[in-house]
């Protein structure tokens, strides 16, 4: 302290604390914080005393105390300050105090946005789904009674939280699908959006328990509950009792048309394949005789696995509308998820660089550079619009080769995930954390 001589007595009740840290930086030495001095502090005692006005903050009164102090610090230490405010915002996620005005309104905007949610919310009577998001967006805040909430101390990753929350809770509904179809995408015209349509869907079995199958089966049927005709052609495994290879049987589920095709040449994957993937004439012919038959308006593929991409050209050739949602990432690799056998991740999403299937299959490296050649003309020529249910799903897609406008970003949410979302799941955690994986 008498080293870097104490206070500077210029000032007059402010500043002189900063001017003390500065003098002993500049000194070389560090200015440290010690948590455990305590002292009573009798506030602002002088300032009253000799009448509070005159301590007036100086950006407010340019002839107080404080802008003396102020003017006088500037001219000591003006050349060495760093306006480094905005880094400690973004840090602690206060992005509405950032001097950056584009920071600034992206955040209001998003936060309008989720009080919109929110509003929705209120309007469908879903009080549990909003105190959750609200518990989820305000914090400790929602706890004091009284008085208005400043929005702009919601710090960036509560806000993050809430707009997962609302999306997620804002369950893809036919309504939406139609909605898509005739805003998004544009394959219905406006005139159009309230008949009935004749929708046929491919996926991966019908009872299964994968996601590529339980999401398109409840949609198919809530579709079907709305009044429009729809059909499933897709492919499953064996059949219990009939073994005539490539057995199509026609059945009705909740008023679904349903095809499934048993006992084809593999049950599941088909790797080794690729000539297989790329057209199963056994395939393709009983998917004519269904379009035949059903004569859809149009076709949503959810799956190609197990079917061939030919039926999604023989769609076209017809000049239905296709659409497209994909699961996993079956048109870039015939495993489904890149990933190679001891579970890294491929670097990109080049089948050459990444698939252990070449090692295998050495012989076969022309049929494989065939299916890719298909697998790029499959999205880009015979699909109208591919729903990829992420940004990362279509950004893998345009890194394959599709053609990034003819990719939509729709979440596709099961109406199961409204009940757990519902839930309050704020508990004690374990250290170190636990982590469970569970799939289908």
């Amino acid at each position: 302290f008498d080293k870097v001589s104490g206070f500077d007595e210029n000032y007059y009740f402010g500043h002189e604390d900063l001017d003390l840290c500065l003098k002993a930086r500049q000194s070389g030495y560090k200015v440290w914080y010690n948590p455990f001095s305590e002292a009573y502090h009798y506030e602002s005692m002088t300032k009253k005393s000799e009448g509070i006005e005159k301590f007036e903050r100086f950006i407010s009164h340019p002839d107080s105390y404080d802008a003396q102090n102020h003017k006088y610090f500037l001219s000591k230490w003006e050349n060495i300050l760093i306006e480094d405010a905005d880094n400690y915002f973004l840090q602690d996620g206060m992005h509405a105090f950032v001097s950056n005005p584009i920071v600034r309104n992206q955040f209001f905007e998003r936060l309008e946005k989720v009080q919109q949610a929110m509003q929705r919310l209120v309007s469908q009577g879903r009080t549990e789904m909003l105190e959750h998001a609200s518990k989820v967006l305000l914090g400790p805040a929602m706890l004091k009674h009284g008085g208005q909430i400043n929005l702009a101390f919601i710090q960036e990753y509560r806000l993050k939280q809430a707009e997962s929350l609302l999306v997620l809770s804002d369950v893809f509904d036919t309504g939406d699908y139609i909605d898509v179809l005739t805003d998004t995408v544009q394959i219905i015209k406006p005139k159009d959006k309230k008949k009935k349509l004749r929708i046929l869907m491919t996926m991966y079995g019908w009872n299964e328990s994968g996601g590529g199958t339980t999401f398109p089966k409840a949609f198919a049927k809530r579709l079907a509950a709305k009044g429009h005709e729809v059909a499933v052609f897709y492919a499953t495994h064996n059949h219990e009792s009939i073994k005539t290879p490539y057995f199509m049987e026609e059945s009705v589920d909740s008023a679904v048309k349903l095809y499934g095709v048993y006992n084809r040449a593999s049950v599941f994957l088909d790797p080794f394949n690729p000539e297989r993937e790329i057209e199963d004439t056994n395939i393709t012919n009983l998917f004519e005789k269904v379009l035949d038959e059903f004569k859809p308006d149009f076709v949503h593929f959810h799956n190609f696995l197990g079917l061939s991409f030919k039926i999604a050209e023989i769609a076209k050739s017809r000049n239905l509308v296709t659409l497209y949602t994909p699961y996993n990432y079956h048109l870039i690799d015939p495993m489904l998820y890149m990933y190679k056998s001891d579970l890294s991740l491929w670097t990109n999403t080049n089948f050459f660089e990444n698939s252990e299937l070449l090692e295998k299959n050495p012989d076969k490296i022309d049929l494989y550079k065939e299916r890719i050649e298909k697998a790029r003309q499959l999205i880009n020529n015979n699909i109208d619009c591919t729903l990829a249910v992420s940004n990362r799903v279509k950004e893998l897609l345009v890194d394959f080769g599709a053609n990034a406008e003819k990719i939509s970003v729709v979440h596709q949410v099961h109406e199961s995930i409204e009940t757990l979302l519902a839930e309050d799941f704020s508990r004690e955690i374990h250290k170190p954390l636990r982590f469970g994986f569970i799939g289908g």
